[in-house]
């Protein structure tokens, strides 16, 4: 929010009335801090106000810059209508995912919710009643409190005592919603119990228990609880003179309320896996998925893979990265890195052959630290690592191919989109090419451009999945149009009869599919045209000088040696009009650039399906 107020009223009305072509956030750290306090300062001002000024007094390239800038509760609501829908979209699917069909109230948190026209939005959109009872300032740290005192702190049974003190060892529920509660003990070091007791009394002597007698060191009973309160009890141990003596615990509290069983994880959490495209050819990337959101932790699970290549023993360079991500993207790179370990040679007393069986184990608790273990049955090898944090480096051009490649994925996807989809896409993209525009200069822009890119693409990738069927459609009909328009050029008569024979079959089983509403076999028919495109464009002679001509500005292969004689025959062929001596050419010159690109494969997960 203070950024809107910065990047669309402070910086547009400056820039308007002074010429300031040099004013970047990374050249001017310490005028945009200024900027960021006085944006601030408005908007909590129009949480109880309907209009303010907000007065900067910087000093810009040696020039001195005073300036009034007035700010109505009504334009800041117009600067953050994006932000309000995005806030709005996340509401609604957060409310169809959990299947609520009621939803009583909605609580405000965080100070910003203090603009009155955010809870009249709130209220207005999602027809649910606003509660405004709780203090949106503490809210966080208030509940934090209360799951903190849900959870049972881990006991050290070694304690140090003295020789007249008795362990004692306690069990219940320090939460409960119950108005009684089971509480069981154990005196582990007395052993010859006759005539001893235990009693339990609370605090405000609402409650005396009986007498508890001792087997073997153990008892039993219920508590009663007071509603909506911390309830605190003392316990005391008898022997059998009625004399009372000391414990290592004597006494336990029970808070009344809402236990809270099974925390559910924000995000899914799984591995990054490579998966071979045979219609390319290329080794690609997928993130395969451990635990799927608001799965309840702990959480444990093993799943076998295959170890993509060979790992040799004492080789360092080539190590196989086993990568731990969380989110809801595809694609791994667009999720969030959480934490990796690589199998090297360094770690290994035997060579690993590729297609080796390899057990991830991944292990998160209750307090959501995660730990990655890797085994290898094979050697009879593991690793493990627990969750780190990795400080990313964002490089520019990677979210510009990243943002290309959303781009992309959205075109192909525009004709499914609803008009809701459509607009929750373009407010993304506008956010998005608004940071890009300053992460040249700016390193926050940048973090900011990456965080919105991954959601974006999260976004894209779950609407295209859940419409599935449509693209599949799509695709299908694309490969029909486009081999159609290839099969006709096709040079050799008895290769374009026997292409145009396989078209009209898959196309036939295509048809078939889509009339059955048979999605699995309109997916293979489409994989199976994909394939036959291939195989019709490289059936046109033409084709094979285009492949040429891009070989020969490929940097791998100008500088390879080897390369050059296939160059040097290639154009000879070009020349001869001897198309088979030109395909043999490019055959091995795709062979030395497959060679040369290797190392490419360090980059890709180091495990497989």
């Amino acid at each position: 929010m203070d950024s809107l107020i910065i990047d669309k009223l402070i910086l547009v009305t400056l820039k308007e009335k002074y010429n300031l072509p040099n004013l970047t956030k990374a050249t001017h750290l310490d005028v945009f801090a200024k900027l960021k306090y006085a944006a601030e300062m408005a908007k909590i001002e129009l949480s109880r106000l309907e209009s303010t000024s907000i007065e900067v007094d910087v000093k810009i390239d040696s020039k001195e810059i005073y300036e009034n800038i007035i700010l109505s509760r009504k334009s800041l609501q117009d600067l953050m209508h994006d932000l309000l829908e995005r806030t709005l979209n996340i509401t609604q699917k957060v409310i169809k995912e959990a299947n609520v069909s009621l939803v009583s109230k909605i609580i405000l948190v965080g100070a910003p919710t203090n603009l009155p026209f955010i809870k009249e939005t709130l209220e207005s959109r999602l027809n649910i009643k606003v509660d405004t009872s709780s203090d949106p300032l503490t809210a966080i740290a208030r509940g934090a409190c209360i799951y903190a005192s849900s959870l049972d702190a881990p006991t050290n049974k070694h304690v140090n005592r003295d020789l007249d003190t008795y362990l004692l060892e306690l069990n219940y529920e320090s939460l409960s919603n119950e108005v009684e509660e089971l509480v069981t003990g154990n005196l582990p070091s007395l052993k010859d119990t006759e005539g001893y007791f235990i009693q339990i009394q609370s605090e405000d002597n609402t409650f005396n228990s009986d007498r508890l007698p001792l087997k073997n060191g153990k008892f039993k009973t219920i508590v009663s609880i007071k509603p909506k309160m911390i309830n605190t009890y003392f316990i005391y141990l008898f022997d059998k003179n009625g004399q009372i003596l000391t414990t290592s615990t004597d006494s336990f509290k029970i808070t009344h309320g809402l236990k809270i069983v099974g925390t559910p994880i924000p995000h899914s959490i799984g591995v990054g896996v490579s998966k071979k495209d045979f219609t390319t050819n290329e080794t690609l990337q997928e993130f395969d998925v451990f635990f799927p959101k608001n799965s309840l932790l702990p959480l444990e699970k093993t799943i076998t893979y295959k170890t993509l290549k060979d790992v040799i023993k004492g080789e360092l360079t080539n190590s196989l990265p086993i990568t731990v991500y969380e989110g809801e993207a595809s694609t791994p790179s667009y999720n969030t890195f959480i934490c990796e370990i690589a199998l090297s040679g360094k770690d290994i007393d035997f060579n690993l052959p590729a297609n080796s069986d390899i057990e991830i184990t991944i292990r998160v608790d209750e307090s959501r630290t995660l730990s990655l273990e890797a085994y290898v049955p094979l050697i009879d090898k593991a690793f493990n690592v627990r969750a780190s944090v990795m400080d990313e480096y964002i490089d520019l051009d990677n979210l510009n191919a990243s943002y290309n490649d959303l781009m992309s994925k959205r075109n192909k996807a525009s004709d499914l989109l609803s008009k809701q989809e459509e607009d929750e896409a373009n407010i993304y993209t506008k956010s998005i090419n608004a940071s890009l525009r300053d992460a040249l200069n700016d390193e926050d822009s940048k973090r900011k451009a990456s965080a919105e890119l991954k959601k974006a693409h999260s976004l894209l990738d779950r609407l295209m999945k859940a419409k599935s069927k449509e693209l599949i459609e799509k695709d299908f009909y694309d490969c029909i149009s486009q081999i159609e328009n290839m099969i006709d050029d096709i040079d050799d008569s008895t290769v374009k009869r026997e292409k145009y024979a396989s078209f009209e079959s898959i196309k036939k089983a295509g048809f078939k599919a889509i009339s059955e509403n048979n999605v699995a076999l309109l997916a293979a028919t489409k994989d199976q045209l994909e394939q036959l495109r291939a195989e019709v464009w490289l059936s046109i002679d033409l084709n094979w000088s285009l492949i040429f001509f891009t070989f020969e500005k490929l940097e791998v292969l100008k500088t390879n040696q080897e390369a050059q004689k296939f160059f040097v025959m290639g154009r000879r062929a070009l020349a001869d009009n001897d198309i088979e001596t030109l395909k043999f050419c490019v055959s091995s010159l795709n062979a030395l650039r497959v060679d040369s690109e290797d190392s490419s494969i360090d980059m890709l997960a180091g495990i497989t399906r």
